[in-house]
């Protein structure tokens, strides 16, 4: 069995990630690239801590959760006010093991619910 990690991480961290060509993810819809999150942050600031989740095999990075938490729930970071469309970062056919990797980490967290408004189709 593969052993995963999931690190925090920090907006900064996100974009020398998106700016790696090293860095196999899909960074689509607009709405999750690190500067779009970063900014809606600073702005928007809702008073408790992002959760900035990297899940990473060994060296190499498969997956990226922008979420906040507040009182067990997880959601993504933004609003439907100004956001269409949100999703979590993942490398193609790694889907699986990130999600995964990620559920154990936020159960271990104390997130019992996830409300994932704006996912899109």
């Amino acid at each position: 069995m593969t052993d995963y990690t999931v690190t925090q991480e920090s907006f900064s961290t996100l974009k020398s990630l998106h700016a790696d060509s090293k860095v196999n993810l899909s960074w689509e819809p607009l709405f999750i690239l690190p500067v779009w999150l970063e900014t809606w942050w600073r702005v928007f600031n809702p008073g408790i801590e992002p959760y900035l989740g990297l899940v990473r095999r060994e060296d190499e990075v498969i997956g990226f959760a922008p979420l906040m938490i507040r009182d067990g729930t997880a959601s993504f970071i933004g609003s439907t006010d100004v956001f269409d469309y949100m999703d979590f970062v993942t490398s193609q056919n790694q889907e699986k093991d990130f999600f995964d990797a990620l559920l154990q980490d936020l159960l271990r967290m104390g997130v019992r619910r996830l409300e994932l408004q704006m996912l899109r189709p």
